[in-house]
This record gives structure tokens, C-alpha cells and sequence, in this order.
């Protein structure tokens, strides 16, 4: 038991203590990975990007448990406007366009 125990604690020690290999060519799943030699730096020309840059997020750092409740607001004359998102009527496809797709409705049971 003893000589077991001794056994793989010497294997671990060596496993841990062995060369680390960060850098080696090859597949992944064999120890390998990225050739640091094929590697093309290529310079970027941010004057031509058209995304604005981003900006830090900030975000109240005060917790209250308030914050979990709903709020309930008393009505108020100012009207609220909605908008849809769903497409118009006149934007739908017209009845013809499942046929095709050839499909069918399935008929109900018992009928």
C-alpha cells in the first residue's frame, strides 16, 4: 500500500515538474497546437471602420431589494404609444405560399 501511495506521488511529481509545452506544432488533441512561427500580423485601418468604439457600460451599484418588485404607477393623462414589431398586413405572404413548400393541413382525427 505504501509502495503505491510512493508510486503515484512520484508520478505526479513528475507529471507536474515535466517541461511545460505551451508552444508545440501539431494537433490539439496530441499536445500540439499553434505554430508561433506561421503567425501573419497584419496592421488594421481603423479609419475605414464604420462601428462606433464602445463604450463602458455603467450600471447603479446600490442593491436594494426594492428593485424586485414590481412598481404600480398610478394612470396618468399623457397617452402611452405602442409600436408592433410584426409585419403589416400587407407584408404577410399571400395563401399560396405554403403550396409551395407542398404542404398540408393534417386533417383532424375522427373526421
Amino acid at each position: 500500500m505504501r509502495r503505491s501511495v510512493l508510486l503515484v506521488a512520484l508520478t505526479v511529481l513528475l507529471a507536474a515538474g515535466s517541461s511545460a509545452r505551451a508552444q508545440v506544432a501539431g494537433p490539439i488533441f496530441f499536445g500540439g497546437g499553434v505554430d508561433p512561427t506561421k503567425l501573419v500580423f497584419v496592421p488594421i485601418n481603423t479609419q475605414a471602420s464604420v462601428v462606433p468604439i464602445a463604450e463602458p457600460q455603467t450600471r447603479s451599484t446600490g442593491f436594494s431589494l426594492l428593485n424586485f418588485m414590481p412598481r404600480f404607477l398610478l394612470p396618468s393623462s399623457k397617452p402611452v404609444i405602442g409600436q408592433s414589431t410584426y409585419p403589416s398586413e400587407s407584408q404577410l405572404p399571400g395563401a399560396d405560399y405554403l403550396k409551395a413548400f407542398r404542404y398540408h393541413a393534417v386533417r383532424p382525427v375522427g373526421n
